[in-house]
């Protein structure tokens, strides 16, 4: 039993995960009693996409040792893997009234908030879990993007830049630190962020087509038009490229290449409606 545990735990160490889930599998045929075992294949299985047996071995567990706050919290997480939000912040609950102190339940319940369209809550979730432990970077990420969809730029520039503080390398936190520059009409300080993802990764088309707006905003029409042409030449489907060069092409009151441009954005996404109703315009001018 202990050899089978210990190979789990190596396993595990090393990303092995159908290894462990076969080795606690031999260790639960020995003790199917186990709670500690039940808990850890769940989360294997959890990890493996395989949410079903991961909820299975949670049940089991609960029935097992009804208040184990991380039991509940695991079974949380497999619910949410199952598209379970609903659920999945019952359980979340169940946790926190059983261990309230711990901030990963909060970060996960404030995720699945999110999914369900309810960013409010969802920032109370990730503040509590920021109150109890004030470096999880990851509470931050997500409140930031929870303030976004709140239409409140200032919290979520102040959440990301939290982020880029902790992890000065973090390619996602300088963009979305851009994108709350970009929505408080900082557009030079998105341009510096969108630059910082672009020197870590310059093959990046959706930070080359976010720099290139910013850069139309304050009036550097050229350069836009070349972000969005490199971001073209990377990514040749990409609609929002053509749209905003379509734009930067009317700015230099190129009508013909504008029009070109946004029929080919309306080709990739002929559902967007920014894209229908500038192509019309367009073709009004010609």
């Amino acid at each position: 039993m202990k050899e089978l545990l210990k190979k789990a735990a190596a396993h595990i160490d090393a990303n092995q995960f159908e290894e462990a889930a076969r080795a606690l599998t031999k260790a639960l045929a020995a003790d199917p009693d186990n709670t500690e075992i039940l808990l850890n294949r769940g989360v294997v299985q959890g990890i493996l996409g395989k949410f079903d047996a991961a909820v299975a071995d949670l049940n089991r567990a609960i029935e097992l040792e009804p208040q184990e706050a991380a039991l509940y919290e695991n079974r949380g997480n497999a619910l949410a893997g199952k598209g379970n939000f609903v659920r999945a912040i019952e359980d979340y609950a169940r946790a926190a009234a059983i261990n309230p102190d711990e901030a990963s339940i909060y970060l996960n319940c404030g995720v699945a908030r999110l999914r369900l369209g309810q960013p409010e809550a969802a920032v109370a979730d990730f503040t509590r879990a920021i109150e109890i432990q004030p470096d999880m970077v990851e509470a931050y990420r997500y409140r930031g993007a929870a303030y976004s969809q709140l239409g409140d730029p200032a919290g979520a520039l102040a959440d990301f830049t939290e982020v880029v503080r902790m992890l000065p390398d973090d390619i996602g936190g300088y963009f979305n630190r851009g994108a709350a520059r970009f929505a408080g009409q900082d557009y030079a300080g998105a341009v510096e962020d969108y630059t910082r993802c672009l020197q870590q990764h310059p093959g990046y088309p959706d930070a080359l087509v976010m720099r290139g707006a910013a850069r139309l905003q304050l009036g550097e029409v050229q350069s836009a038009i070349d972000d969005f042409s490199t971001a073209i030449g990377i990514d040749a489907n990409n609609a929002e490229a053509y749209y905003q060069r379509s734009l930067a092409w009317n700015a230099r009151g190129n009508n013909l290449q504008a029009l070109s441009d946004v029929r080919r954005a309306q080709a990739e996404s002929p559902q967007e409606q920014r894209y229908q109703k500038w192509a019309a315009l367009l073709e009004n001018k010609a």
